[in-house]
Parts: C-alpha cells; structure tokens; sequence
C-alpha cells in the first residue's frame, strides 16, 4: 500500500523535499515551510490514502482509476481540496503550496523507483488524485480570499490571470493533469477572463 510507503520512508521522503525546496529560488524558501510544510502535506497524504483503502472502489478502470461513485474516492477528493486551502490559512502563498505538492510526487516516484518498490496503479491514480485536488483547492481559496475585497473589474482580471498562471505552472511541471480538478479551474478562470474582457 501507498500510505504504508509514505509513512515507513516518511524521513526520507521529508529529508528529499527540503532539498527541492531549498534548492527553488522562486517562490522564496520560509523556514515554516522547511519545518512544517512538507511533513504536513504527507500527513495528509497518508490519510488520504488510508480513507480510500478503508472504503474499497467499486471497480478499477487501467486508464481512469477508482469510481468516482466509490466511497473512498468521494472522501479523498473532499478532503483534499480542504488541505490545499489550509495550508493558505496557515500563511503558505499559493505558489508555495502548488510548489510544495509537485516536489512530493517527485520525491514519492523518485524513491520508489531507486528501492523498487512495487506500487499499484490505483495507489498512483489516488496519489495524483490527492495532489490536483488539493492543488485546485488551494488555487480555488487563494481565488475567494482575494474576491473578498473585490472592488472592480481590474482587481478580478488580476485574481483570474494569478490563477490562469498558477494552474498552468502546475499543469507545465508535469505533476497533475489537463483533464483534472486543476485543468478544469484554468478552463473556468480563462472563460472569466473571457468574459471580463467582452464586459
């Protein structure tokens, strides 16, 4: 199992990330994030795949993964979209979290791959599943913070392009998807910067 991997390697994987993260020049490195960051982000990881293996999919598609019907699915997903926005809350950028998610699916497949460790297709599909989520989730609160204090069309074009930039920053990386939760909100916030521009 995926969680079982996470937590036994816990260290390592921990130990790798602040390397990534350290070595990224933008968006600037905090000492929270070295310290907290990373290991809260795992955390969260494991018990996301815990709920899933707990509550079993109906059936497994090769090419889509779990059943969106299946009731570990559904949690996983919710769940997921909750930690990105509380790592905002927490004072993480948006940048940081997208950043801090994609240098743990790097550190996760990396050391699988060095101590070969033998990883189902469902657990990956879990893992990405969990990480565009809570990518979307993040992206998606930073959007509805800034909305508070909305004053003008100008201020709304401003929040739609950081979010049109930092979906596809985590599109580009390679770490989620077009056809996900994260390629689904760039979509959303290219057709209001669309419609902005016509206003």
């Amino acid at each position: 199992m995926l969680h079982d991997f996470i937590q036994t390697n816990k260290a390592d994987l921990i130990a790798r990330c602040r390397v990534k993260v350290s070595d990224r020049s933008s968006p600037p490195v905090t000492e929270d994030e070295l310290q907290y960051g990373v290991p809260l982000i795992l955390d969260q990881l494991i018990d996301a795949l815990r709920r899933e293996d707990a509550l079993p999919p109906l059936h497994e598609d090769s090419t889509e993964g779990f059943s969106p019907q299946a009731p570990g699915w559904k949690e996983a997903t919710r769940t997921a979209g909750l930690h990105g926005a509380e790592l905002l809350k927490l004072g993480y950028s948006v940048d940081q979290v997208v950043h801090d998610y994609g240098d743990i699916c790097q550190a996760v497949t990396e050391l699988a791959e060095k101590t070969d460790s033998l990883i189902s297709v469902g657990n990956f599909h879990t893992f990405n599943r969990f990480l565009d989520n809570a990518i979307a989730g993040a992206v998606t609160a930073f959007g509805q913070s800034q909305r508070m204090n909305e004053k003008d069309t100008a201020q709304e074009l401003r929040i739609q392009v950081q979010i049109a930039y930092t979906t596809f920053e985590a599109i580009k990386a390679g770490n989620v998807g077009v056809r996900g939760a994260t390629g689904s909100l760039l979509e959303k916030s290219l057709l209001r910067l669309r419609a902005l521009t016509r206003s």
